[in-house]
């Protein structure tokens, strides 16, 4: 009795005590165990033994009760205790919830696993969603900034090609260009521009007779004298320009026209290396190596007999000396003064005269015998002055003159004066000479040494490509201890004089 005792206390349960299971397939059966445990626990209840102080009230009740038995019913099988069965009962509740709790577990643990996995694929997924969208937008960051670089490419592309095509036009626009000095302006040319181009065609046509060259542009540049501007007139092609330069001597003789030339076009480039062989061909000459340029060329000069001009036309006190490759004749002028010309090659006697210094007043001129005065007087003079302010100019040889055409060419600023030369034989001998007077800094006559400068500078750049120039006189520097030339350059050798019958000063260019 007191086994089943034990064994109904410690298979009690409370009735509201319920075991369920939620887990898929298993639900049916843990609720078929619930109820199988809820029924052991009322059949224990129902047979719960009494306490162990009644037991002895029990069994006098029981044998109280007790009626006799028959053989019959002594013969009879016994039926089997009802404890056994419930111990069975609850043993196989035992296992199928022990079953039933492993299930649970096992697909506990799937589904953990199964929420893990799908975790870690959307934790993927959601990382990949957000990196896939920085990528995107550092791509199209990138992609709008590479396109921003090729555009800017593309127009330094277009930029270059289009300057690459300007410079292009601009030289083969040189190429057809020729200038034109001299031509009158017209009044009416700032208003209209055809007046000009009319003006050009008509030089082309009357001037020259040409009727096959015609002017595709024209334009004249800004004047900073009182002669005309400088124009700039384009051609079709090369053959005319070929053509218009073969017949522009021919000017000469048209009144209308004498005073036009017409030269080719240089870029700025072409002058500046026409400068260097010009720096070149002066050091040659200091090694006794006689060049010059003729047409843009550098040529060796050939000394003969006919290259002097005049060498014997005065017989008296002619001595010939070599000074840095030059000819040099010295003679006795009729007004007893000494006067003195250079030699240069197939120049045939570039003349400077030197005379005494005077004072020339307007128009004034000086007269020596066997020369011709080419010069420029100052202008203003003091109200008190009694002679004239001077001015500059040279003293051409008359047989000089015999063989060239001398032009004053630029005469409009004090202290400036410009001569052509042109060969009367051959119309390419063409050299140019300017003599230069600069008044001290401190003179009443003082001016703007930069703007003297320049307006000296910009004559000597629109001199024709080929043709040589010569600049000599008093630029009045002062240099303290410094050399007023420049050494390896403007050096002459020492003179070694056999008389002193006769003195020549020479100046350092």
């Amino acid at each position: 009795m007191s086994n089943s005792q034990e064994l109904g206390e410690s298979t009690r349960c409370p009735n509201e005590t319920v075991v369920t299971a939620e887990i898929h397939d298993d639900e049916i059966e843990t609720s078929n165990v619930s109820t199988s445990i809820n029924n052991s626990c009322n059949n224990s209840n129902i047979r719960k033994r009494p306490a162990s102080g009644n037991s002895d009230i029990s069994d006098n009740k029981r044998s109280r009760n007790q009626t006799p038995v028959s053989k019959d019913e002594k013969s009879k099988p016994k039926p089997k205790p009802k404890a056994k069965s419930e111990m069975k009962e609850l043993k196989d509740m035992m296992l199928g919830l022990t079953d039933s709790m492993n299930n649970m577990c096992i697909s506990l643990t799937q589904r953990i696993d199964s929420l893990e996995k799908n975790m870690s694929i959307e934790i993927t997924q959601l990382i990949e969603e957000k990196v896939k969208v920085e990528i995107d937008q550092v791509r199209q960051d990138f992609n709008d900034q590479f396109n921003n670089f090729k555009d800017q490419i593309k127009g330094l592309e277009a930029k270059v090609s289009t300057q690459v095509k300007s410079y292009s036009d601009v030289v083969k626009q040189n190429n057809c260009n020729v200038i034109i000095r001299n031509l009158q302006e017209d009044p009416r040319e700032e208003s209209n521009t055809s007046i000009l181009k009319k003006t050009v065609i008509s030089l082309v046509r009357d001037g020259l007779n040409l009727k096959d060259v015609f002017i595709e542009s024209v334009s004249r540049k800004k004047s900073h004298n009182s002669k005309p501007g400088v124009i700039v007139a384009a051609v079709n092609n090369s053959d005319q320009k070929r053509e218009l330069m073969k017949a522009k001597r021919n000017l000469k003789n048209v009144h209308k026209f004498k005073d036009v030339y017409i030269e080719n076009d240089m870029s700025y480039s072409e002058r500046r290396n026409e400068a260097n062989f010009r720096t070149l061909i002066r050091a040659f000459k200091q090694e006794n190596q006689a060049f010059t340029m003729n047409g843009g060329r550098i040529v060796k000069v050939h000394h003969n007999n006919q290259s002097s001009v005049a060498s014997g036309k005065s017989g008296e006190g002619k001595q010939n000396e070599s000074v840095n490759g030059r000819n040099v004749h010295q003679n006795e002028g009729n007004n007893g003064q000494r006067q003195g010309y250079s030699n240069r090659g197939n120049i045939r006697g570039g003349g400077r005269g030197r005379g005494r210094e005077t004072h020339l007043v307007k128009n004034n001129t000086i007269s020596v015998d066997g020369y011709t005065w080419f010069g420029h007087n100052r202008i203003g003079i003091h109200i008190r002055a009694k002679a004239g302010s001077g001015g500059v100019g040279f003293l051409v040889r008359n047989d000089l003159m015999e063989l060239f055409n001398v032009i004053v060419v630029e005469d409009s600023i004090d202290g400036l004066c410009w001569l052509k030369f042109e060969d009367k034989l051959n119309f390419d001998n063409i050299f140019y000479a300017c003599v230069v007077y600069l008044p001290p800094e401190n003179s009443t006559r003082a001016v703007n040494v930069h703007e003297f400068l320049e307006s000296l500078m910009s004559h000597m750049y629109t001199i024709p490509k080929g043709n040589q120039f010569y600049l000599c006189g008093d630029f009045n520097s002062r240099c303290g201890d410094l050399n007023d030339f420049v050494e390896g350059i403007d050096t002459l050798p020492e003179r070694q004089v056999n008389t002193a019958a006769f003195s020549v000063n020479f100046s350092r260019h």
